[in-house]
């Protein structure tokens, strides 16, 4: 990952487009500590909160180029969620546990970087951004059942920052989050532990500081974003049995852990058959974990068993209520489900049974799939990550605009494309122009950059 991290921060100015430029131009507002709420979403409303803005903007600062800072930020938090995630299990079960945690979420990167294209690895897009951070928010849950109030803390705050970035991920938080911290209330009593209150009094601030600005949003708004999100889930159904939304759910799973092919020719076909099979093996996985993690009197693969079994249900009817056409990023955070029942079954093994064969092993597999990574990190062609349209588009608007920075309007009436649009939007911006569009793109764009006033320059792009 640090390969990678390294290759984006060398590239030159990078071009955003679509989804990409909106973000840009919401972290903008982040750094005039303004953005209230999350990404947009294509049925009407934003995601809850501005978390990951606010993280964007941070690394813009440090980085500079706003599309750079975009690929970096979501490389290093790929790269800081895997490195919590073996340190929550090194200090729960050991350094072989660890290792095999290590090698779970090293072979989760590499299925998701397996394609030589932009691959979901290093795309900063939100439905991407917050896998790693889930699979994190997976292990932290389990953990804080010892009870670990740190560990809690760490699930509130790392679920905080999945919902309000990606809300598909909201049913498997609040249901693994509310779990954990009955389980680690439960214990607590039980022991006649003492409570940190130090400790659960920062967690509670910081979630409640994270969750302030759409809050504001919510009081200073006729029709706030958190009663249009309301709205639209209660007057809008899911159609799928759970039957359904089971096998999507399996789909998902067996794309990202390496079964080749595509997203679209895997989730109308696979058989019952198929789905079968890898609902066994996720099951034995889960099995796994809860009888070695009682047999060694551990209680981090029991947790993480049980965990992933709940999270099995619970994304199988999230899917099943999905309202419309299922594309496939509305599954990608279901990975972390199946990934956390592997890094279970291997603890709980490893803290029932581990002999020097088996030590060694693991030991070369390690440092095979770590070189392997790393090779695959080079070869990948980071230069894609700039939008070659938007750059193409922006060489042959550049000449025609005047020295002066003024005011200039993007039209698009041959519908050339609203990511090529986005995209001159937010270059016109980062060189110092007040760029807007016309009033039908309201619903996307924010307000600021909507005008319907002429402007001494107008820009318009040819289908």
């Amino acid at each position: 990952m640090f390969v990678l991290v390294v290759r984006v921060a060398l590239l030159g100015h990078v071009f955003l487009g679509g989804d990409l430029a909106l973000a840009d131009l919401r972290v903008r507002s982040a750094m005039r500590l303004q953005e209230l709420l999350g990404p947009y979403d294509y049925r009407g409303w934003m995601h809850p909160g501005p978390a990951y803005f606010y993280l964007l903007a941070a690394f813009r600062v440090v980085v500079g180029d706003p599309g750079r800072s975009q690929f970096v930020c979501d490389l290093v938090v790929d790269m800081a969620s895997m490195l919590g995630v073996v340190w929550v299990v090194r200090r729960q079960a050991g350094r072989w546990p660890a290792l095999w945690a290590s090698l779970c979420v090293t072979l989760l990167a590499w299925s998701m970087a397996r394609d030589m294209t932009l691959s979901a690895l290093i795309n900063p897009w939100s439905a991407e951004v917050v896998v790693f951070p889930l699979v994190l928010f997976c292990i932290l849950g389990a953990a804080a059942t010892k009870p670990s109030w740190a560990a809690l803390v760490g699930t509130a705050l790392v679920g905080t920052f999945t919902v309000q970035t990606d809300l598909a991920t909201a049913p498997l938080v609040a249901v693994l989050g509310g779990a954990a911290l009955v389980a680690a209330v439960v214990r607590t009593r039980r022991g006649s532990l003492r409570l940190p209150w130090p400790t659960l009094g920062a967690g509670v601030g910081s979630v409640f500081l994270l969750w302030l600005p759409p809050l504001v949003q919510q009081a200073t708004t006729r029709r706030g974003n958190l009663t249009q999100i309301w709205e639209f889930f209660r007057h809008h159904t899911g159609h799928l049995p759970l039957t359904g939304g089971l096998k999507l759910e399996l789909a998902a799973d067996q794309y990202l852990l390496g079964y080749p092919g595509g997203w679209l020719s895997l989730l109308p076909g696979l058989t019952d058959v198929h789905a079968a099979v890898i609902l066994v093996i996720v099951l034995a996985l889960v099995a796994a974990g809860v009888v070695g993690g009682m047999l060694a009197r551990s209680h981090l693969p029991v947790a993480m068993g049980v965990a992933s079994l709940l999270g099995v249900v619970v994304g199988t009817y999230a899917v099943a209520r999905i309202y419309g056409p299922v594309l496939p990023y509305y599954l990608q955070w279901e990975i972390a489900v199946p990934v956390e029942a592997a890094i279970g079954a291997g603890v709980g093994m490893l803290c029932l049974w581990r002999p020097p064969p088996l030590r060694l092993a693991l030991v070369v597999a390690g440092v095979t799939l770590a070189t392997v990574f790393c090779l695959k990190a080079f070869e990948l062609p980071v230069a894609q990550v700039n939008d070659a349209a938007v750059a193409q588009a922006w060489h042959l608007v550049a000449p025609q605009l005047p020295l002066r920075r003024q005011h200039v309007l993007v039209d698009d009436r041959a519908w050339a494309g609203e990511d090529i649009q986005f995209g001159l939007v937010d270059e016109l911006v980062t060189h110092g122009y007040r760029a807007f569009v016309t009033p039908p793109w309201m619903h996307i764009i924010q307000s600021t950059y909507i005008t319907t006033k002429p402007q001494a320059v107008t820009v318009t792009l040819l289908a």
